[in-house]
């Protein structure tokens, strides 16, 4: 019996013989317990600890092994056993008596099937357990360039006196970029606005858009919103010119040149705050804020829209968030996101007896209600104050993807879940407890979640960049954004994400001197002709990558070297030959 599976594990390559065990066997292979932890060490720790054979030597001296083994493993102590083992030295197979027949044609083709895969974590079918790559690695234009995004050199824009903070902005279908953010100086703070028509070569002299100067409030996250609606722009802020902070909108119809004056748009008796608004696709402005009581306790979350072609908006009806035993914490940012089948969707932190965690509450398409909230974060995050960040939340196609801070772990996380079913069993820490990176926002596009936070793992306060591909399980290109050399405490802070003519910018604010200054870098793709996986390398791994576009019969712009509109065997000429 061990004749025969020893002539079929020597007849094949990726099988290896460690040890017989058998007392029938004569002259028996004996090895020791520093052999197995080398081999071990060789083939790479991939989260299990090894096995160690226990007792295999002749203690009772009879010129035998004792056989004395797997003791860790059952309550059985002196019983022989059979084992097939992993490429990533996981025992997979067990058991007492060997089966000739189960060995070949069933054990060993399944422990092979393991062992082929895609390996490289850049392809869209990338297998973690994989250890041999078989060459299947499959690349679109999607997951090839935007998990291995470089970014061009960072900007400073507009050098000013004063501080410069909380950058929002949005793109237009013309072209455009629209960017707002709050200037700060002394106690007076205004709402700025520049716009760039060369993607981002340039951004025009900024102005300001609050007619009532000096009265704008604004907090991390909560600075001024702009959105589009189609040749409309707007932007949404706080002001408290009344003495109790309210809500208001200004608008442009003409590409930002001239703005409208301030237009009050919350409609509760006290303070008013955090607010968020978005566009449906039939072109409803939908709103939400905070409303509070006359001693500034939390009193709702209230909603208001304005109809397709107007800006009046309806007496706010309150969302049903709040509850005798729950409500928002009440200095955490909300965030609100669309559909496309105009369902309202709106991320904030809860506070349940201070257990808060993530919810998100949904108002139908046509209906007049929001639904019961439903729980996306199950850490029972524990804290007994307003830790003070919200959640940055995105939606994409059918997938809606959330990213949050938990105050008990020190750390950030992304999650994600398809929109039918809104369950969130995906979160993946963005970094270290050390860094306790904080203040996330993110931006999905398909399956590629793009993430911007703010790192703490050098002592000073960095923005950071990622990129994590829906199930992957990973976070990857991780890169500081801020490029100054850390001289003393330097703060950056928020990091805003936009993609805009298949370009990612990254802006925040940074107080390399005396006031914050807005900063941005954006990407640019890998364009190393040749390079199909990504690595920015050409080598033997992009030969592969073609060969599969070939037998695949699929065609890709990077896999076509010749531009002969087709991908063949003479592009694998061309490619040999760069």
């Amino acid at each position: 019996m061990m004749d025969e599976i020893l002539e079929g594990i020597n007849e094949n390559e990726h099988l290896k013989f460690i040890v017989s065990l058998d007392n029938n066997e004569v002259n028996p292979m004996l090895y020791n317990c520093t052999e197995w932890g080398d081999l071990y060490s060789e083939y790479g720790d991939f989260g299990n600890d090894p096995m160690i054979l226990n007792g295999d030597e002749d203690l009772d001296g009879d010129g035998y092994p004792d056989n004395h083994i797997w003791n860790t493993l059952s309550t059985a102590t002196t019983y022989s056993a059979y084992a097939f083992i992993d490429h990533n030295m996981v025992v997979r197979y067990m058991f007492d008596t060997p089966n000739l027949y189960d060995f070949q044609y069933n054990y060993i083709p399944n422990l092979l099937d393991g062992i082929y895969g895609c390996t490289d974590a850049n392809a869209s079918n990338y297998d973690v357990s994989a250890g041999i790559d078989d060459g299947s690695c499959e690349y679109d234009d999607n997951s090839n360039n935007e998990t291995s995004l470089e970014f061009e050199d960072e900007v400073q824009l507009f050098q000013d006196s004063a501080h410069q903070k909380i950058p929002e902005l949005v793109a237009t279908d013309d072209g455009n970029l629209h960017l707002v953010w709050v200037r700060e100086l002394g106690s007076n703070k205004n709402v700025m606005y520049s716009k760039s028509t060369d993607d981002g070569m340039n951004f025009s002299e900024p102005i300001q858009i609050n007619h009532n100067s000096n009265s704008i409030v604004a907090y991390t996250q909560a600075g001024p919103k702009i959105k589009v609606r189609g040749n409309e722009l707007m932007i949404v802020y706080m002001d408290h010119r009344s003495g109790l902070t309210n809500i208001y909108l200004n608008y442009s119809l003409d590409n930002g040149l001239t703005w409208s004056e301030d237009i009050l748009v919350s409609d509760q008796s006290y303070l008013q705050a955090y607010p968020d608004f978005e566009v449906s696709p039939d072109g409803t402005i939908n709103l939400v804020y905070y409303s509070y009581n006359q001693n500034n306790s939390f009193n709702s979350v209230r909603y208001s829209m304005a109809q397709s072609g107007s800006l009046d908006f309806s007496p706010s009806i309150a969302t049903g968030i709040t509850t005798d035993s729950q409500e928002p914490c009440d200095c955490c940012q909300p965030d609100m996101e669309i559909s496309a089948d105009g369902d309202i969707y709106l991320a904030y932190r809860n506070n349940i007896n201070d257990i808060r965690d993530i919810y998100i509450a949904i108002k139908p398409n046509g209906s007049d209600q929001f639904n019961e909230s439903i729980r996306a974060s199950f850490h029972n995050d524990y804290n007994n104050h307003c830790p003070s960040s919200g959640p940055s939340m995105q939606i994409e196609n059918n997938m809606i993807a959330l990213s949050y801070r938990v105050s008990d772990a020190a750390t950030s996380y992304i999650d994600y879940s398809d929109i039918a079913t809104l369950s969130f069993t995906n979160a993946l820490s963005i970094s270290s407890s050390e860094a306790s990176p904080n203040f996330s926002d993110i931006l999905l596009n398909e399956d590629i979640i793009h993430i911007g936070w703010i790192d703490y793992e050098t002592g000073n306060p960095d923005v950071l960049y990622g990129v994590s591909q829906l199930e992957t399980g990973n976070i990857v290109n991780i890169q500081r954004m801020n490029q100054n050399i850390e001289d003393g405490y330097i703060m950056q802070k928020d990091p805003k994400l936009l993609r805009h003519n298949d370009t990612l910018f990254y802006f925040w604010s940074d107080k390399r001197g005396t006031f914050y200054q807005l900063f941005y870098r954006k990407s640019t793709y890998n364009n190393l002709v040749g390079d199909l996986n990504g690595d920015n390398e050409v080598n033997i791994l992009d030969i592969i990558s073609l060969v599969n576009l070939i037998l695949s019969n699929e065609y890709q712009t990077s896999g076509d070297l010749n531009a002969d509109d087709e991908v063949n065997i003479l592009d694998i000429v061309a490619l040999v030959n760069i």
